[in-house]
């Protein structure tokens, strides 16, 4: 078999693998004293389709009626709760005065 002009091998770095690139039969990185030199050159080959597509604007339009529908609704449903608990709250406070007055009484 014959070797073309260019090797080439895949590094990972980071998790990003990526393509190096060098002439046949040469290292492709050789080392000065203790450290390694860096390749001669690095061809991203990451596969980028997790990204999120743009949006359309109808899409964009769907999306923030969609929200404003649930903050609508959220807000809502907060209201309620309040009026639950500060009902529950002036109850509770009638009874408790009911009681001490009952208690002073007698």
């Amino acid at each position: 078999m014959e070797k073309s002009f260019l090797q080439k091998d895949l590094a990972t770095v980071h998790g990003v693998v990526f393509a190096i690139f060098g002439p046949p039969n040469v290292p492709l990185s050789g080392t000065r004293g203790t450290f390694p030199l860096p390749p001669r050159s690095l061809g991203m080959t990451e596969d980028l389709s997790f990204r999120r597509k743009p949006l359309t604007p109808e899409q964009r339009q769907a999306r923030d009626a969609a929200r404003r529908i649930e903050a609508e609704k959220a807000m809502r449903d907060h209201e309620v709760a309040q009026k639950a608990f500060y009902a529950n709250k002036e109850r509770l406070r009638a009874e408790r005065l009911a009681r001490e007055q009952a208690e002073a009484k007698g």
